[in-house]
């Protein structure tokens, strides 16, 4: 562990999309998505899971909750890719075009919270699909 010292919580909310029939799956045996436009995966929700949109709200409301808790000190957040496009796309209009960032293993993204609830993003190590 970096900080021994530092306490930490598990916050359930910012765990990665869930996409429960298809969980595990390769691409190859998931029939009859067709071509979808960027709008469109954000609405898609999986066989008895969750849609990004899902993710989206649920992600909002961990970062805000985090954001309040910590007042005007930063927070680190270790998540996986999908949930972290759901932050940068809190700091976007549109917010599913966070779906267009591919975000590398191990890279660090600041994403700052104004008081007038609007999120900005301050920088990343991603590239843009």
């Amino acid at each position: 562990m970096i900080w021994p010292e530092k306490k930490f919580e598990i916050n359930k909310k910012l765990i990665e999309q869930n996409f429960e029939n298809w969980e595990g799956e390769s691409y190859s045996n998931i029939f009859g998505i067709g071509f979808l436009k960027n709008y469109n995966p954000f609405k898609f929700k999986p066989p008895k899971g969750e849609s990004h949109k899902e993710l989206y709200k649920r992600v909002r409301f961990a970062i805000l909750c985090i954001a309040k808790k910590s007042r005007n000190k930063s927070s680190l957040v270790v998540e996986h890719a999908g949930t972290m496009r759901c932050a940068i796309g809190h700091t976007l209009k549109p917010h599913w075009d966070g779906l267009n960032y591919n975000i590398k293993n191990l890279s660090i993204t600041r994403i700052k919270y104004q008081q007038d609830k609007d999120f900005f993003l301050v920088n990343n190590d991603f590239n843009k699909m």
